[in-house]
């Protein structure tokens, strides 16, 4: 099917009011990626996590305050154990 058959603003409309992707270099190195990547992604966790801490002005109970931040002490404990070097896999070896 060819691009001009397709009406505009056709499709499934995630795409839409968002700025357009920036092309990715065709020989971007590893690290590379993890810093476009990191760089994308921090701003979007700090904005988050700003909207959490909006949710203590509003009346709660120490249990549910006890919930959330468990849950934030649980993710930031997965996101450590990610970056632990102990979590480096190996490239198969056979033992000699």
């Amino acid at each position: 099917m060819s691009d001009d058959l397709i009406p505009s603003g056709s499709g499934n409309g995630k795409s839409e009011g968002r700025a357009p992707r920036a092309r990715v270099p065709a020989n971007e190195s590893r690290q590379d990626k993890f810093v476009r990547l990191a760089e994308q992604r921090m701003p979007n966790v700090q904005k988050h996590m700003r909207l959490v801490c909006n949710l203590a002005d509003y009346p709660h109970t120490d249990e549910q305050r006890s919930e959330i931040l468990g849950e934030l002490r649980s993710l930031v404990a997965e996101v450590e154990a990610a970056f632990a070097p102990s979590n480096r896999r190996d490239a198969f070896k056979f033992k000699r």
